[in-house]
């Protein structure tokens, strides 16, 4: 499990409570492939435009058959940066919950091209505030970075350190050996270098700028109840001071 993935699985377990009613993972697979948290025993459903993975809906985030007013809860994690139209994804999000419905979702920032088939965007936590909030309504709840400065460069040397293919060049084999247990290394004593890695993003203790890095973004909006409006805010500096207390 690479540390961008580690460090969401924590931040998810302590989001179960806030998973309930009927579920919907945008992206997800019913048999999970990839390392995955604890999930809460909900009514969960699947949208996955590949049958294979056997979902309950076959189609794509930017058009979900599904009716109206549907899920409780709406889980999308590392979806937006493959879609063309993310806007449009976050549309229908916004069309499927019901009023007073959960968005979770992820999205990376520094992180390295992926493609699930393509790859397309990254949005900084203010552009996610900006069409989460002021343009859909939705009131975010949760706002937390990934990691600071430590979990990008740790991050980014393990995918590195496992990126070395056997036989494409002269020591390649010994390399890709080395570099995966280097990786195996890093990966299992980073939870060692957490604590330094939040110390360094907090401004008033180190009046730095480590709080700048990040893998990415994790967050938690509500939709308003029917006879309810959010007043309108303007978006807080969330790589300094993180909407609600820090996830474990």
């Amino acid at each position: 499990m690479s540390i961008a993935r580690d460090i969401m699985n924590r931040q998810l377990v302590a989001l179960t409570p806030l998973m309930t009613g009927t579920a919907l993972d945008i992206g997800g697979e019913p048999e999970q492939v990839m390392p995955d948290f604890p999930r809460p025993p909900i009514d969960w459903k699947y949208l996955n435009l590949d049958a294979r993975h056997a979902p309950d809906y076959i189609g794509s985030a930017e058009d979900v058959p599904a009716p109206d007013k549907t899920f409780d809860t709406v889980l999308m994690l590392e979806v937006l940066e493959h879609v063309e139209n993310p806007e449009k994804a976050l549309d229908e999000v916004f069309r499927i919950l019901k009023p007073g419905g959960r968005l979770i979702m992820s999205m990376p920032f520094m992180y390295r091209h992926h493609r699930n088939p393509i790859d397309l965007v990254r949005w900084t936590h203010e552009k996610l505030f900006i069409e989460i909030e002021q343009k859909r309504g939705l009131r975010i709840e949760v706002f937390q970075p990934r990691g600071g400065w430590l979990a990008v460069v740790f991050n980014d040397l393990t995918l590195g350190l496992t990126s070395f293919v056997p036989g494409s060049f002269f020591g390649a084999r010994l390399l890709s050996f080395i570099g995966r247990c280097l990786s195996y290394a890093i990966t299992r004593s980073f939870p060692l270098w957490t604590k330094w890695d939040a110390f360094l993003s907090d401004t008033d203790k180190t009046k730095s700028f480590f709080h700048r890095f990040t893998i990415g973004y994790i967050l938690v909006a509500r939709k308003p109840l029917a006879d309810q409006t959010f007043a309108p805010r303007e978006c807080p500096d969330i790589l300094r001071r993180p909407l609600n207390p820090p996830l474990p």
